[in-house]
């Protein structure tokens, strides 16, 4: 988190200092109890990993991505990436 508060420091619209805002964002919102705001999922294992069945993943959006065709990946509820 230190260094991409740096870049955001430097230049907010930068590819880290939008990470950065997305992960604030993110902490926001668990710490709110709103994670239902974002795609997620519960993590599982296989027979050489770690169970993780009791952990989850929240999908963070930073940038739209798109598919070849055109289509956007990973297309999320909008929880928008307000202002740190």
């Amino acid at each position: 988190m230190d260094r991409l508060h740096e870049a955001w420091e430097q230049d907010r619209d930068s590819p880290a200092g939008r990470e950065f805002q997305a992960a604030k964002a993110a902490q926001r919102a668990l710490r709110e109890e709103r994670e239902g705001e974002y795609q997620g999922k519960q993590l599982g294992y296989g027979p050489q990993s770690y169970d993780l069945r009791d952990c989850a993943e929240l999908k963070v959006p930073v940038d739209r991505e798109f598919t070849p065709g055109g289509f956007e990946r990973g297309t999320v509820a909008s929880a928008g990436l307000p202002g740190v």
